[in-house]
């Protein structure tokens, strides 16, 4: 549901940048894994943190799950070591969606937070 949104800010992004050929830095696909990938690196280090893992080691793990995610998004996706507005987007958005991850980890999944994002993407 909230993929929609970020590939579509994407795109015209990049076609309001690169015309008519420009290819977005991510795809939907990508966005999707990005999202739920970072979402449950946090909801796993908040886990783990209320079974006895040590705050040094969760300050440790927070940014080794970013540091993972935009690897694999670079690793993934080769053509963002040529542009460097789009390699500046990709690290933005992670870090945005890193961030999301570590605020929603402790409040769990909800049905309002899932309605709002529905009612947003819809």
């Amino acid at each position: 549901m909230e993929t929609q949104p970020f590939a579509l800010v994407l795109l015209m992004l990049s076609d309001a940048a690169g015309g008519e050929n420009a290819v977005p830095p991510l795809d939907a696909t990508s966005i999707t894994c990005l999202l739920l990938g970072l979402q449950w690196w946090g909801t796993l280090i908040h886990y783990l943190t209320g079974r006895g893992l040590k705050e040094e080691w969760a300050k440790f793990f927070h940014p080794a799950g970013f540091c993972t995610a935009l690897v694999l998004a670079i690793v993934t996706h080769p053509a963002l070591l040529t542009s460097i507005p789009a390699l500046v987007t990709v690290a933005g958005l992670t870090v945005w969606f890193w961030r999301r991850g570590m605020k929603l980890a402790p409040v769990g999944a909800s049905d309002s937070y899932l309605i709002v994002a529905f009612k947003i993407c819809f």
